[in-house]
């Protein structure tokens, strides 16, 4: 690859033998850091951390609480940077985790788009957001049934918080909505219950049951 470069006089200065003095920097975009306000890369990764974790903070300034951490290499989604005194802060969305929160700008390169989960046939639809995770979960949607595998999506909304869509068939959906670790709502009007041994859940949603690990809610 090469370029060429032609710098011109004004039309009516040649004739006169004029000269100008100038100088020409040409530079080859490089890696995209957060250094600034407006637009910039879709995603971002961590960089530049050498002990610890990159603090994931509820605000704009180390006087917000930490909400999380994340190490170099991580995949954080860009939503926006401003600037508090000297520092640039940007809001960001972790990939697979869904931790939301504010880091500081200059831990932040460019990075491509990360690879969506591949979702099994007949998989959920969900509620337009992009899944953070696919799979299959063991499944039982009438009472006295056999257990079998049925095709899951989640939304993760960092840990213990999360949405998971069920397919049952035949076009119908079971949401099972995750707070604080625990399920606490569905889209059906049914009794919903849980118990928890180690790091499974059993649910029953009326006469359905399903069973599933914990890191499917909060990834890991």
């Amino acid at each position: 690859m090469h370029y060429v470069v032609r710098v011109y006089l004004m039309r009516n200065a040649a004739p006169r033998d004029e000269t100008a003095e100038y100088s020409l920097g040409i530079g080859l975009g490089g890696i995209d850091f957060a250094d600034g306000l407006a637009g910039g890369p879709d995603w971002w990764a961590v960089a530049g951390i050498r002990d610890g974790g990159l603090n994931i903070r509820s605000g704009p300034d180390t006087r917000y609480d930490v909400v999380g951490k994340a190490q170099n290499g991580e995949l954080m989604q860009n939503r926006g940077c401003r600037m508090t005194g000297p520092t640039r802060w940007c809001n960001i969305r972790v990939d697979g985790s869904g931790v939301q929160g504010w880091v500081a700008g200059k831990y932040l390169i460019e990075a491509a788009a990360p690879a969506m989960p591949e979702m099994p046939e007949g998989g959920p639809v969900g509620n337009g957001k992009p899944f953070d995770a696919t799979g299959s979960v063991n499944c039982a949607t009438a009472a006295g049934a056999a257990m079998r595998t049925c095709p899951f999506g989640v939304v993760r909304d960092g840990p213990g918080n999360a949405g998971v869509w069920i397919a049952l068939g035949d076009g119908e959906e079971r949401q099972i909505l995750f707070e604080g670790g625990a399920p606490v709502a569905t889209n059906v009007d049914a009794a919903l219950s849980f118990e928890q041994s180690g790091d499974q859940f059993s649910i029953s949603v009326g006469d359905e049951r399903y069973e599933f690990p914990l890191a499917l809610v909060n990834g890991g």
